[in-house]
């Protein structure tokens, strides 16, 4: 499993882990609080905004617990399951805006999420964070009608650790239902 340099699951009203102990000092504790707002700053390019941070939205599949996160491809929202222990960022067909016949078929992930009808295709899109834009940033392009399917709610991808990895902190918080991603 890739390591991802910091992770703080927090729950901010308690001050609790999800083990229910107090939480430790973090790269994360202190950065967040109840005025996070997806429209707290303009987006601005990856190269630029190493310093800054993005909030996302989150919401969560009651069926499989899983954390989905709002995000933009193309220019167009998109709900990814966050995926700390995915290697790529995996995109549908219809999100991505490309057709699969005329890009080159991806290799299996030596690690992390594995492909889920063992087809994937390498292609390029315009991937926004909350504030972080990542332009022609390489993903892996599959069907996502599957687990769409069994999840019982239509998911655009699966946002991955070569995303999450750009970041110094990501922090969960439920309360609020944000993702919080931060550098110095």
């Amino acid at each position: 499993m890739q390591v991802i340099k910091a992770i703080a699951v927090s729950f901010l009203a308690s001050g609790l882990s999800a083990s229910g102990t107090a939480l430790a000092a973090s790269p994360c504790r202190g950065r967040a609080s109840s005025s996070h707002s997806p429209l707290d700053q303009a987006p601005v390019s990856s190269a630029s905004a190493s310093h800054r941070r993005s909030v996302l939205e989150i919401s969560r599949n009651e069926k499989f617990r899983l954390v989905l996160v709002s995000v933009r491809i193309n220019g167009n929202p998109a709900r990814l399951i966050l995926d700390t222990g995915s290697s790529n960022t995996f995109v549908s067909p219809e999100a991505s805006g490309l057709a699969v016949m005329k890009l080159k078929l991806g290799e299996p992930p030596t690690k992390g999420t594995g492909f889920v009808n063992g087809h994937a295709y390498w292609g390029k899109v315009t991937l926004e964070t909350g504030t972080r834009i990542w332009t022609d940033h390489k993903v892996l392009i599959e069907d996502m009608k599957n687990i769409s399917d069994t999840i019982g709610q239509k998911i655009d991808g699966i946002l991955g650790a070569d995303i999450l990895n750009e970041f110094q902190c990501v922090e969960i918080d439920f309360e609020h239902k944000l993702l919080v991603l931060s550098s110095k």
